[in-house]
């Protein structure tokens, strides 16, 4: 699978069943590809006037969401491989785009220091802005849609990811510290254990009414993805 454009791959989705894979990068294109084959599915979507840099994929497979460096959003029905939002945007780089899992909302995190809402149709604005202290780099769902994690941070300086109620917009407790940016973010099927990434560890794992039992993971390098297994137990 190769995007033909000369530029660099930034950001990579798969379909929940598997599939499809979408992939998007600095050669502004999104290209939908067949697993199974590597074959390119429809015409590759170039519509962004910047790289694209960050991806995902909706729940049912239907609509690929879109973030750029140059702060714009789009939502592409791959039926029709059309624009079917308009354009929506940040102040700057959208850095993570993640749908609700039943599709009805996208989150997204950008270097503007805000996340914001929007509807997973149509793209139009629901909910935020939510302000950080800064760059939001990481975003995840609880597996039933009722809360949201936003994580934050720049460089080696303290980060830390938030809890929001999806419902109300309001957040839950206090702003769980990290000692160096987030840039993964992650719900046990439980709802109850959160997953917070970034710099060379990946603490705290947090139980219950965010009582934390912190379990610093240590890596060699920077921490760029967690996520956990399907039938993951914490004690």
């Amino acid at each position: 699978m190769h995007h033909g454009g000369g530029g660099s791959l930034a950001a990579v989705a798969f379909s929940k069943v598997g599939d499809r894979v979408v992939t998007a990068g600095s050669d502004f294109r999104v290209c939908v590809w067949d697993t199974a084959t590597g074959a390119l599915v429809g015409p590759a979507r170039s519509q962004h006037p910047g790289p694209v840099e960050a991806v995902d994929l909706s729940p049912d497979g239907n609509i690929v969401a879109t973030g750029s460096k140059d702060g714009s959003l789009r939502l592409w029905r791959l039926s029709v491989a059309r624009n079917c939002s308009g354009s929506r945007r940040h102040t700057g780089r959208v850095t993570c785009v993640v749908f609700s899992p039943d599709r009805k909302l996208l989150l997204t995190g950008s270097v503007d220091q805000t996340a914001r809402l929007w509807d997973g149709r149509t793209g139009r604005a629901v909910g935020g802005p939510w302000r950080h202290d800064s760059s939001v780099l990481a975003g995840a769902f609880s597996l039933d849609g009722k809360f949201l994690l936003t994580g934050f941070g720049e460089g080696r300086r303290r980060g830390g990811a938030c809890l929001w109620q999806v419902s109300t917009g309001e957040r839950v407790g206090p702003v769980l510290e990290h000692p160096a940016e987030v840039t993964s973010l992650g719900f046990a099927p439980d709802g109850k254990t959160l997953a917070i990434g970034g710099g060379q560890t990946v603490p705290p794992v947090v139980r219950g009414n965010l009582q934390a039992r912190r379990s610093a993971m240590a890596h060699s390098g920077s921490v760029l993805n967690c996520a956990f297994s399907p039938m993951v137990a914490c004690c």
